[in-house]
């Protein structure tokens, strides 16, 4: 999911071309893609009784793996390449996991549909598009650096149209957080030995070495660094029977509380 995780002051906004660009054909149509379509038609689309092809873009969004994802949207257009009318022409928009190569199976690779649209030639020659994919591009670049962008037709019949091979794929995303995004409390648990109340704190899931600071509601504070693992144990004494905070800050800028109860 797209989220702004806490160090995401600073936002960028860029427009990323396709460095694979191609168009597929299914004859006779069986859902599965059998050969390229070679220039000048590596756009083409087209959706008939006997045949079909679909257009693939992908892009290489490797920089934008590990930052929060603000916005993902694609922005291209589709022309018309034989202007016969056989009604309204539409196309859905797909996101799929790319792999930075040209391959027949991205015809029926899975995907999600993030937009469609609609034009109707010969009144119009052309239809600009803009698609919002933010959710499904966040969620791809959790896995791998390669966004895929398939066009398919979603009317038939529908004659030949040409996907612009300068269709973009526009990023905007925060700065790389330093946190893991997994910090936390693991357990706050006080005992008491001899008569001494005695509280540990464990912190977990953070990076090796960065700071800490505890603060127990009591007004009690220990700072320190992270062991290699991430992880420290915090330990208070002489502690007032009852409930209590411990607030936990990493150098990261991650925050965490737990409550505990001293006897």
């Amino acid at each position: 999911m797209a989220a702004c995780g806490l160090l995401c002051d600073a936002v960028m906004a860029d427009d990323v071309s396709p460095a694979v660009i191609a168009s597929i054909h299914d004859e006779p149509r069986d859902g599965f893609g059998d050969t390229f379509n070679e220039s000048p038609f590596e756009g083409l689309l087209r959706q008939q009784s006997t045949r079909e092809d679909r257009a693939v873009l992908e892009y290489d969004a490797e920089a934008y793996v590990g930052r929060p994802i603000l916005s993902a949207r694609i922005l291209g257009r589709v022309s018309v390449n034989n202007a016969f009318d056989n009604g309204p022409r539409s196309f859905n928009v797909l996101v799929y996991a790319g792999n930075g190569a040209r391959d027949l199976a991205d015809f029926e690779a899975p995907g999600v549909v993030v937009g469609s649209f609609s034009y109707h030639p010969p009144n119009d020659t052309f239809i600009d598009f803009d698609v919002d994919a933010t959710d499904a591009v966040a969620d791809l670049l959790q896995g791998g650096g390669w966004i895929g962008v398939k066009v398919d037709c979603s009317s038939e019949p529908n004659f030949p149209n040409i996907l612009s091979p300068a269709t973009l794929l526009r990023i905007e995303a925060g700065e790389p957080s330093d946190c893991t995004g997994l910090e936390r409390i693991g357990k706050a648990k006080c005992k008491q030995r001899n008569g001494v109340n005695k509280l540990t704190v464990k912190l977990t899931g953070g990076l090796a070495d960065d700071d800490y600071a505890v603060t127990l509601s009591s007004g009690a504070t220990r700072a320190g660094a992270l062991d290699d693992v991430g992880e420290a144990v915090v330990k208070f004494k002489r502690l007032p029977s009852g409930a209590g905070t411990a607030d936990a800050t990493w150098g990261c800028g991650a925050t965490d509380s737990r409550r505990y109860d001293c006897p």
